[in-house]
């Protein structure tokens, strides 16, 4: 993890600014490079989360400090349930109930919003959307879907221990159900744009809970009814070997992602029109470029170090 983030910084710094230009770019492109010359250190400590937005280099620093602090509690998590299962999952279940507690109370005492709202200035400046949301970067506001990955585990593990396996019909049936529920609960969010809606604390902070458990408590459900009991030929969709080096490059991807995206908006030099077209052409083009220098990225940085890193473990 850390050679390719440390290297995105660099390159950010010293590479990318000298890669285009355009009315935007000094404003966006070079503005990141500064604070990436700067305060590159800050990432280093992984505590970004909790710093100020204009003292971190790369704007998805955020989520590789909270990826770190999530596997330092998990660490402890985990080594506490290979000594002790009872104590272990008691602990689990005790930090689980903290993470969807700890977002209602936030919400709640500082009147916060339910969702994290993304407005059009949002997209122009993605910084300014990490500045004026205070609970977007925040561990303990986003840790449900870690520990809910932990509690799937130990749930697949037990099940597999008692050799219980689901019937085609509570797979499927259970799938469908599982993904209505959730993509109700997440359409529910859009009543919040509604201009002049009244605000109310008790609906927004509730809501901040549901919406932090919404893709947890699918991903959970599939991935208990994969690893048990299946999902018939789509199984081997997600085992073939195009997803599992698309997974292999997803961390690389994550990487280049923002950074390749602050590159197309600020080389822009006319307004742009959207349409379906424009939008589809922009995306294919997007993807491309993401998995090609996340492959470049991948094979001349993550992949050596890592074989370093495993023989010197051993």
């Amino acid at each position: 993890m850390l050679p390719a983030y440390c290297a995105m910084m660099a390159i950010t710094a010293h590479i990318v600014p000298h890669l285009g230009n355009g009315p935007l770019w000094p404003k966006v492109i070079w503005e990141e490079a500064e604070i990436c010359k700067n305060y590159w250190w800050t990432n280093l400590f992984f505590i970004s989360n909790f710093i100020d937005v204009k003292y971190g280099c790369l704007v998805i620093n955020y989520y590789v400090s909270c990826d770190i602090q999530f596997f330092v509690i998990g660490g402890i998590i985990v080594y506490v349930y290979t000594k002790n299962t009872k104590y272990g999952i008691r602990l689990l279940a005790t930090i689980l109930s903290l993470s969807a507690f700890m977002p209602f109370l936030v919400t709640i005492l500082t009147k916060r919003f339910g969702i994290d709202m993304l407005y059009l200035p949002c997209l122009e400046n993605f910084r300014i959307y990490m500045s004026l949301n205070k609970s977007y970067r925040l561990s303990y506001m986003r840790a449900m879907p870690f520990l809910g990955g932990l509690t799937t585990s130990i749930i697949v593990e037990k099940l597999k221990e008692k050799k219980i396996k689901f019937s085609r019909i509570t797979v499927y049936g259970g799938t469908l159900i599982v993904s209505v529920i959730c993509i109700r609960a997440q359409l529910y969010g859009a009543k919040f744009y509604t201009w002049q809606r009244p605000y109310y604390p008790l609906e927004h902070a509730l809501y901040r809970v549901v919406n932090n458990c919404v893709w947890t408590v699918w991903c959970m459900w599939c991935f208990i009814c994969l690893f048990t009991s299946g999902y018939g030929p789509f199984s081997y969709v997600l085992n073939n070997k195009l997803v599992v080096v698309l997974g292999r490059l997803s961390y690389s991807v994550f990487m280049v992602n923002i950074t390749i995206l602050m590159m197309s908006n600020s080389s822009l030099r006319l307004p742009s029109y959207h349409s379906t077209n424009s939008l589809a052409d922009t995306w294919i083009s997007d993807i491309f470029k993401c998995y090609l220098l996340a492959l470049a990225l991948y094979l001349v940085i993550e992949a050596p170090f890592d074989k370093i890193i495993k023989r010197w473990i051993r």
